[in-house]
């Protein structure tokens, strides 16, 4: 498959996307060959540095209320 048909799959299911827990997507646009893709700012931060600040295991109960 040519990536560039990749590409337009991904963006695709990515606009179909609508959850509370997922970040937006607005728009995309190709560049001098390159791809941006503009997406809702997520100022909680991201699922890393969330459990790299974790002292202990999460729970899996509590685990389910994040997702």
């Amino acid at each position: 498959m040519h990536l560039h048909h990749c590409f337009v799959l991904f963006i695709s299911v990515l606009s179909l996307l609508n959850h509370e827990n997922i970040v937006s997507y607005y728009d995309s646009f190709e560049e001098d060959g390159i791809l941006m893709i503009e997406m809702e700012y997520a100022d909680g931060g991201n699922m890393a540095q969330y459990l790299a600040q974790m002292k202990s295991f999460i729970e899996e109960k509590d685990i389910l209320l994040l997702f």
